[in-house]
Parts: C-alpha cells; sequence; structure tokens
C-alpha cells in the first residue's frame, strides 16, 4: 500500500508541474551508480552490462533524483521479466546521436506480447497476455504504475520513450533525452 502511495504521489507532482531540481547530470556516472544499485540488490539473479558508447561526456540538463527513479525502473523492470541467471542478461547502454542522449536498456527475456505493447506505459497495466509467473518462478510485484511513472519523467524532460519487443527474445526500451555539451 505504501508503494502504491508512493507512485501515486510521484505521478501527481509530475503532472502537476511541481518545480524539478535541473541541474547538469553527468548521465553515465549516474547509470553506473544505478547499475551498482541494482546489482546490490539482486544479487546473482543476472548478469548486467554497462556501455558507453561514446568517449564524448553525455550530458543532460534534468532532476537527478527524477533520472535516476527512470533508470531504476527500468533495471527493476528488465530484472523481474527477463531470464534469471545463468543465462540472464541485462544491458543497460549509453550513446550520444544526433545531439540526443540515447539510453538503451535490452534484456533477454520472454518479451511483450504484441497485444500488449500498446499499453504498457498506461498506468496500472499488467499485462493480459503475458504469463502471470515471471521466468523466475515467481509472480512479478507492483501495481502497474513503473513504465507509466517512467514515461512521465521522460516527457516532463522533453523526451521520448519507446519499446521494442520480440516475444521469446526480449525487450529493449529505448529512452531519448536532449543532451548537452
Amino acid at each position: 500500500m505504501t508503494r502504491l502511495i508512493n507512485d501515486l504521489m510521484t505521478l501527481a507532482r509530475l503532472d502537476d508541474g511541481q518545480q524539478l531540481k535541473i541541474q547538469y547530470i553527468d548521465l553515465a556516472e549516474l547509470a553506473a551508480e544505478g547499475v551498482e544499485q541494482i546489482r546490490a540488490q539482486t544479487s546473482d539473479r543476472c548478469s548486467i552490462s554497462f556501455i558507453v558508447a561514446t568517449e564524448r561526456p553525455i550530458g543532460v540538463q534534468a532532476d537527478k533524483e527524477c533520472i535516476k527513479q527512470l533508470l531504476l525502473i527500468l533495471l527493476d523492470n528488465a530484472i523481474k521479466y527477463g531470464r534469471p541467471a545463468p543465462e540472464g542478461e541485462i544491458i543497460l547502454q549509453l550513446e550520444r546521436q544526433n545531439g540526443q542522449a540515447v539510453i538503451r536498456i535490452i534484456d533477454n527475456g520472454e518479451g511483450i506480447a504484441k497485444e500488449d505493447l500498446e499499453h504498457i506505459f498506461d498506468s496500472f497495466y499488467r499485462g493480459y497476455h503475458r504469463k502471470l509467473v515471471s521466468l523466475h518462478g515467481t509472480a512479478p510485484t507492483g501495481v502497474g504504475l513503473g513504465l507509466t511513472i517512467a514515461s512521465t519523467i521522460v516527457r516532463t524532460h522533453q523526451g521520448s520513450i519507446t519499446v521494442c519487443s520480440d516475444p521469446g527474445n526480449g525487450i529493449e526500451f529505448r529512452v531519448i533525452l536532449p543532451a548537452v555539451s
């Protein structure tokens, strides 16, 4: 119940346009922190690779806590719905393309049914065409607000978020945010 209330409060604050603490963020540094935090929480549930596909800094003007929450939501989702160890693999890749910061989070899990793809950013949507038990053998926890929050964070920062899925071969979330030098 506490998690649900906190998630609803986060959405209300973002939708209400409450003041964000915009500052320069080194996206690679923040992503590295997020990967370490997720690794510490998940022990050996899967392999997490972190790739920075550019030698140039990837900076964004954003609210640090919001972007950290975005990364943790997407990584947590990849862990919940990805394959377990030893074959489970998650990749977090950062790059710069055409003046944009691109974040890609890829897992090799079950994927998302085509019928569910257009709804996954909807509030409380849990996917009606997927198995109710994850590849880890348990029902994933949550109420269906994580991806809604992620989408709202991205939209609030004038970015975009998309998802590609090949059922049986995993999911790729792609976030594009305006980059700064």
